[in-house]
Formats: structure tokens, C-alpha cells, sequence
């Protein structure tokens, strides 16, 4: 039941911070949809790395890959978000 309730709160939060800070009514409304997209790919990190540490518990070699290239990928997403977000200031 808990785990449940935690897994809501995680879905509520990051919509909401999918969300904070989107003026979709402005110049910059396809930035901001980019910016959205990338938040979201971020959104589902987590969860792609808990169905992994789950599903191949068997194999601490694949676990070990897949979770350095999904954190390798988190981290890419972040740059591509901090660019995105620059980039939209300028504007």
C-alpha cells in the first residue's frame, strides 16, 4: 500500500514540475514543449532504473551496465535541459 502511495507522490511531483515555469502562451512556446519532452524523458529515469534493478537481479553485470547507461543518460537529458532553459532566457 505504501509503496503505492509513494509511487503517486512521484507521479504528482513531477508533473508538477513538468510543469513549473511554462508559458506556453508566449514566443518561445516550442522551447517550451522541448523542455517539457526532456523533463519527462527525466521523469521516467527512475522508474527504468527500478524495473531494472528488479528484473535483472540474477545478473549484477547487465544491472551494472544498464544502470551506468540510464545515469549516463540522465545526466546527458540535464545538459540538454540547462541548454534548452538557457536558451529560452535569451529569447
Amino acid at each position: 500500500m505504501i509503496d503505492i502511495l509513494i509511487c503517486i507522490l512521484y507521479v504528482v511531483a513531477g508533473g508538477i514540475w513538468m510543469c513549473k515555469g511554462i508559458r506556453l502562451d508566449s514566443i518561445s512556446a516550442p522551447t517550451n514543449y522541448k523542455i517539457v519532452i526532456i523533463k519527462f524523458l527525466m521523469l521516467l529515469v527512475v522508474p527504468a532504473s527500478l524495473y531494472i534493478f528488479f528484473s535483472f537481479s540474477a545478473d549484477n553485470k547487465m544491472r551494472i551496465i544498464l544502470s551506468t547507461s540510464f545515469l549516463l543518460t540522465n545526466e546527458i537529458l540535464s545538459y540538454v535541459l540547462f541548454l534548452e532553459i538557457k536558451n529560452q532566457s535569451l529569447l
